[in-house]
């Protein structure tokens, strides 16, 4: 599985065991410490997100996005 994941996504940089057993990518923690396994965890990049997010987040919404995306601007 590794050989492969190596194959389509990091044809440049190479998990190699020179470059150690922990690889930071995007955000992402990979650890191929155990052999035939990788492990993949994201928790700096989501402790980093939710220290960014407002403090109080209350209500409901249809859409993800904020409501301001859909304003047109008049000034453009």
């Amino acid at each position: 599985m590794l050989g492969e994941l190596e194959k389509r996504i990091w044809k440049n940089a190479p998990l190699t065991e020179s470059c150690g057993k922990r690889h930071n990518r995007l955000g992402m923690v990979l650890d191929n410490s155990t052999k035939g396994a990788v492990e993949i965890t994201m928790n700096e990049y989501i402790k980093n997100m939710l220290a960014e997010l407002p403090f109080v987040m209350d209500g409901e919404t249809r859409t993800p996005a904020p409501l301001h995306l859909f304003q047109v601007s008049e000034e453009l």
